[in-house]
């Protein structure tokens, strides 16, 4: 919708809703978090000089990750409830899918990372 002189009128949200997208937005950026964890993993990995201790410790780092990742989508993301809301119903529906993309993605890579390690523990056995 605009005004005469080409004027966008910006829809205000609701409180609740306003609230509820803050809450998104925090749990969108505590998952940049859980990202830049494993990116550091994954780099140090990749960089090789990696001891069998070390890929112990990595093991045991990324086993916890799988559970805080899990715990953050059970208990953070899907507890992210639009139906009371109006006036931010669709962004926080969207914020809400795409963080749940991204939780989903980070679990994989987690897994995926765990088992190159557990993988790498069997090769220095």
């Amino acid at each position: 919708m605009s005004r005469k002189g080409g004027e966008k009128i910006n829809r205000q949200l609701s409180a609740l809703s306003a609230t509820t997208l803050s809450k998104v937005t925090d749990l969108e950026a505590q998952c940049d978090e859980l990202e830049k964890q494993l990116e550091h993993v994954e780099a140090t990995l990749a960089a090789g000089s990696v001891t069998k201790e070390d890929l112990q410790q990595t093991k045991q780092q990324l086993a916890q990750s799988v559970g805080l990742v899990d715990k953050f989508q059970d208990e953070q993301v899907d507890a992210i409830v639009t139906a009371d809301l109006n006036s931010g119903r669709a962004i926080v529906r969207q914020h809400r899918k795409e963080l749940t993309q991204r939780v989903t993605a980070l679990r994989e890579r987690t897994l995926s990372t765990y088992h190159r390690v557990e993988q790498a523990l069997q090769a220095c056995a």
